[in-house]
Parts: C-alpha cells; structure tokens; sequence
C-alpha cells in the first residue's frame, strides 16, 4: 500500500516538471497551423543578372591576395 502512494507521488511530481515543456511544445505547433504562406520566386530581371559582391576576410595574405582574385 505504501509502494502504490510512493508511485503515485512520484508520477504526480514527473508529470509536473514535464508540463511546461509539453505546454510549450503545444504552443509552438499551433502557430504552423496559423503562418504564413511560403514567399513565390520572381522572374530574374537584367539589372540583376551578373552582379555580386564577394567579401573575403584575410589577415596577412598581402603576397596570395593577388592570385585569389584573379581566380
């Protein structure tokens, strides 16, 4: 009798710690069912095409900085 109160004890303090997490999962998926649609692709215009801007970050590298750019 004392083993079946100490079970229940425990699951009922289990149960509680898990809650908020579970609380939280549930709330997180019910947004999907509410977001918004994915964005469409658009049709590439000719003012976009060929542009790009590269960004490469060195320290030192003043002798391969010239080979790496002309690649």
């Amino acid at each position: 009798m004392i083993t079946e109160e100490i079970i229940s004890a425990v699951s009922l303090v289990l149960l509680a710690l898990t809650m908020p997490g579970a609380l939280i999962l549930i709330s997180r998926l019910l947004k999907g069912a509410i977001r918004h649609p994915p964005l469409r692709s658009q049709e590439a215009k000719l003012e976009f095409l060929g542009a790009a801007s590269i960004v490469i970050p060195t320290l030192n590298e003043a002798k391969r900085i010239g080979p790496c750019l002309a690649g």
